[in-house]
């Protein structure tokens, strides 16, 4: 329970957290979803959730029993489901040694030792997947060996810079195999003498790290007729001639309306369905503030630039990659391909209260009506006169506070779904480390 009120940097529970060195909780493990560990033979796997001690009621403090009430509260609701996929992004680092000192011109120093990119090469090179191809086979073999199906993998455009990207499942499944995927790539990794960090930006001036998640939406029950909200974002949009995304077979997309109003698709691209545009308005709406639980590190912020592939401006678009919110239409042809892209999601994201912090931002655009603006079809800047609307997202975590501190609306949502007590100490954490955590390179092997 302590960890929850724990920097990254110290040893110790910030002030303002809530917590304190006294009471004890329990660790459950989640025995559905036990994986043996490939690489140690005799071990297992198993997300746990923290119960008070008389195991009477989950913790307050517990970011998955969290993420479990946010996501029964939107099927309760709206009659929806979440399919999440990610795209995981890492730099794999050998250590600097006499002879290899002079070898590259980038080292990185952490906790008295020095590191390097196991390649200096760019955006899909051939020679960095010969390079690391036995190391990135395995750590596919022993993410699919546990379950999670490997979509595609490869180098990316920072040196030692790969990913890895996993096909979508149930939002809390998909959460538990994200933090699995994390747990096999570091794992091979050291057993190949190497290191691998997952910090958003670990060279300046260079391609940052994320780990953009990709949503669906779908419909909870689509044998009922009548859904209990009143709501016509889940009665009118639900199941139509085209759908939004599809996932597993046996469930039912929230669907494509051809009557949605207000809406400018381009040439080619799906109408969103009323649902689906709603939610999206209420990312986009609230994206300042949801900032600080998506990217709540100092070091996050420096990836969101504009030209980076990453969104630096307030706007969603149709394939757009500089959009922080993408409408991904991969195949014209199968329109069921279709889903939101959420781009502002790194590797030092806690992704229970991440993926929370999203729901709670969509359940506001639906229970608020947001109206979803045109997208954003070409290259966001607000020097031009194509695009002279868009707002620069935050450029620090402190920023991104100060945003959530002014929007009362994602506030009180995420008091509900994350609950008061974890909320509270989830940003007293943020604001200690955004004073004190000037130095990212010294969390380099924090985040691994």
């Amino acid at each position: 329970m302590a960890s929850m009120g724990q920097p990254v940097n110290a040893d110790m529970m910030v002030p303002g957290s809530g917590l304190i060195p006294v009471g004890e909780v329990r660790l459950i493990p989640d025995l559905s979803a036990v994986q043996a560990l490939p690489w140690a033979e005799g071990h297992s796997i198993a997300p746990a959730e923290m119960w008070e001690r008389d195991l009477s009621r989950p913790s307050p403090f517990c970011p998955r029993a969290a993420l479990k009430h946010a996501l029964l509260a939107l099927e309760q609701g709206y009659d929806i489901k979440l399919m999440l996929g990610f795209e995981l992004e890492f730099t794999l680092l050998r250590p600097v040694t006499s002879s290899s000192a002079d070898a590259s011109s980038i080292v990185l120093t952490a906790g008295g030792h020095s590191w390097t990119p196991v390649d200096e090469s760019i955006y899909c090179q051939s020679s960095a997947l010969d390079h690391m191809s036995s190391v990135l086979d395995k750590m596919v073999s022993a993410l699919e060996s546990m379950g999670i199906d490997v979509q595609q993998y490869h180098a990316e455009s920072g040196p030692g810079q790969f990913e890895i990207a996993t096909a979508p499942y149930p939002a809390l499944e998909a959460v538990d195999k994200l933090l699995y995927s994390k747990e096999v790539i570091s794992a091979v990794a050291r057993q190949h003498g190497l290191e691998v960090t997952f910090l958003p930006k670990p060279y300046a001036g260079l391609a940052g790290s994320g780990c953009h998640c990709h949503i669906s939406l779908w419909q909870a029950h689509p044998e009922l007729q009548h859904h209990s909200s009143a709501s016509s974002y889940s009665s009118n949009s639900i199941i139509e001639d085209l759908p939004l995304i599809t996932v597993a077979p046996g469930t039912v997309p929230v669907g494509r309306s051809s009557h949605a109003s207000g809406q400018c698709v381009p040439e080619g691209y799906p109408t969103l369905s009323n649902t689906a545009a709603a939610f999206l308005a209420g990312l986009l709406e609230h994206l300042p503030g949801l900032l600080c639980f998506t990217a709540p590190t100092n070091n996050s912020y420096d990836r969101l630039l504009p030209g980076t592939w990453s969104g630096a401006h307030i706007c969603w678009g149709y394939d757009n990659r500089e959009a922080p919110l993408r409408v991904c239409c991969p195949d014209p042809d199968k329109p069921e391909t279709t889903n939101i892209e959420y781009k502002a999601f790194d590797g030092t994201t806690n992704p229970y209260i991440g993926v929370t912090a999203i729901i709670a931002a969509g359940m506001r655009g639906l229970q608020e009506a947001s109206v979803l603006p045109p997208p954003t079809q070409v290259m966001p800047n607000p020097a031009d006169t194509a695009t002279p609307q868009l707002r620069s997202l935050p450029a620090s975590l402190q920023e991104a506070m100060a945003a959530f501190e002014k929007d009362n609306s994602l506030q009180t949502k995420l008091q509900q779904l994350l609950g008061p007590d974890l909320l509270k100490a989830f940003l007293a954490v943020r604001r200690f480390e955004a004073a004190e955590v000037k130095d990212p390179i010294a969390t380099l092997l924090r985040y691994s």
